[in-house]
């Protein structure tokens, strides 16, 4: 066990009674084995065994054992739990048992899909907001880094796990395929042909801005290359961090309407020019930040010796994950409404400060009244459909953008955790489906109870080649990449008749440096 050193340490005996309580509970796993009638549980007896003290040796045990491990994890309350690079851990046992004869390719693939079928069982236990929001996530491919330099990872096992979910029509786990400049293109094309059978769970994370991002914030560079991604696509390091990449979620959009339902009509008539309403919306912003960051700062993490049994720095430092052990101590919180608010601002912009053609105060009345009344529909109207807006290649919209994020990263860019780890945020949210009713009506002619739009999003009249033009000039850097997913929505017919056009846009809008990219197949039969 390599805990020899000090027996007074306080860490090493909560990771030894932690390693007696798995201890027991493979010992009678083995007991109820061998009381079975299963057909190959002598098999399962020995794979056990050697779990207590033994290297795994061979495919199938290195799955079982991360089976094992997983619902220990989900029954000592974690939750939403990211799997990792499996094509690249599992590679030497796959290469062994191939390269000797013990297994062949088509077992190793039933394999495969007895282990996915099992992680998605027990979805009413896992399920967070809904079923199926489980927040388990695969991760395959991507960019790696070892004394030979650097290269693009894949192997069978690539294949393997994206055609068994396409197979067994699965929704969940999530498939994080990370791409670079160097990914095969028939490996994108096989993710393609699987999102296009209605398989919208398998998602694409660019590792040439990801990776640099990251760097950029404070990751070493081998950390980085090795990331793995958490529920709701924030990147996170293996086995490296406390890596709690979801413990908040802040509404863009919830300051400006606290700003124009608390201010009173004559300090709205005040504001002279759009500089002034902005400045307004920073109060605001900032006042919600400092409210999320004193309960940040108020979370007392229980101690956690399982988990630091998986963490490198813990063991090393003798120190739980708790007590701020592990090499990296970062938070990281989510966001929903950034649409909704820029929308919101350049439509008060344009019609109030830029054209004059209302009042602030009567635009405000409108809104407060949920656009109800029949004289209010002409005006309700123009700001729904006002154009351009986020999405679109405008120069305004995009300042208005970056200008919003950044007021979000100014608030937290002096901050540190008792650990010394920093906030890191980003786009993704699936909260907008939950917390709409919380916020009033906006000016983007969204009323009270309407959803927020998602992450950035494609709407149908738009040009999705604008949309990751748009994406690509959101500044992300410094602690703004905490999941940032566009997400597109096409109909079958669509994949099928441009499927080398939409290969092509993908490889090509690798470089023109997309973060996250999901792909939703949308048609009458998925709906029904």
């Amino acid at each position: 066990r390599g805990f020899a050193r000090d027996l007074s340490s306080d860490f090493i005996k909560n990771q030894l009674d932690t390693l007696d309580g798995i201890e027991l509970l493979i010992y009678r796993i083995i007991k109820k084995l061998k009381n079975s009638n299963h057909k190959d549980r002598m098999k399962y007896v020995r794979n056990f065994e050697n779990m207590i003290d033994q290297e795994a040796e061979h495919f199938e045990e290195s799955l079982q054992r991360i089976l094992f491990y997983n619902q220990i994890l989900w029954q000592t309350g974690h939750s939403s739990i990211s799997l990792g690079r499996l094509d690249k851990m599992l590679e030497d046992y796959y290469f062994d048992d191939l390269n000797s004869g013990f297994i062949t390719q088509e077992e190793v693939y039933e394999i495969i899909k007895s282990f996915l079928k099992t992680l998605h069982s027990y979805q009413w236990y896992k399920s967070d907001a809904f079923i199926g929001d489980t927040g388990q996530v695969i991760v395959l491919g991507g960019k790696y880094e070892d004394e030979y330099g650097e290269y693009y990872f894949y192997n069978d096992l690539t294949y393997m796990f994206i055609r068994a979910i396409d197979e067994l029509k699965l929704y969940e786990p999530k498939v994080v395929l990370r791409i670079s400049s160097e990914t095969p293109r028939d490996l994108i094309e096989l993710a393609l042909e699987t999102i296009n059978n209605g398989i919208s769970n398998v998602l694409f994370s660019n590792d040439e801005i990801v990776i640099d991002k990251m760097v950029e914030f404070g990751y070493e560079k081998g950390d980085a290359a090795n990331y793995s991604v958490s529920k709701y696509y924030g990147p996170s390091t293996v086995g490296k961090g406390l890596e709690q990449n979801n413990m908040a979620c802040i509404s863009f959009l919830k300051p400006l309407n606290e700003f124009f339902d608390n201010e009173t009509p004559q300090v709205l008539d005040m504001l002279d020019n759009y500089g002034e309403l902005f400045n307004s919306y920073k109060y605001y912003l900032k006042k919600e930040v400092e409210s999320v960051i004193e309960t940040l700062d108020d979370v007392v993490w229980n101690e956690d010796p399982l988990l630091s049994l998986f963490i490198d720095d813990c063991n090393d430092n003798q120190m739980d994950i708790s007590k701020g052990g592990a090499k990296y101590n970062h938070y990281g919180i989510t966001t929903i409404a950034l649409e909704n608010t820029v929308n919101s601002l350049y439509n008060i912009k344009k019609l109030v400060f830029d054209d004059k053609k209302y009042k602030l105060t009567d635009l405000n009345k409108m809104r407060r009244n949920n656009f109800k009344k029949d004289k209010y529909q002409d005006v309700y109207n123009i700001l729904r459909d006002m154009k351009p807006c986020f999405g679109m290649d405008d120069r305004e919209i995009i300042n208005i953008t970056n200008d919003v994020i950044q007021l979000l990263e100014d608030c937290l860019k002096e901050y540190t955790n008792e650990f010394g780890g920093k906030i890191k945020f980003g786009l993704t949210n699936s909260s907008y489906m939950f917390l709409d009713d919380e916020i009033s009506a906006s000016f983007d002619g969204r009323k009270v109870v309407e959803p927020f739009n998602p992450y950035i999003s494609l709407d149908t009249d738009k040009d999705f080649t604008e949309v990751l033009r748009f994406a690509s000039k959101i500044d992300l850097g410094g602690c703004k990449f905490n999941g940032n997913v566009i997400d597109l929505m096409f109909t079958p017919n669509f994949i099928k008749n441009h499927f080398d056009e939409l290969t092509d846009f993908i490889i090509s809008s690798i470089q023109s440096g997309f973060f996250q990219l999901q792909i939703n197949v949308v048609s009458s039969k998925t709906l029904i």
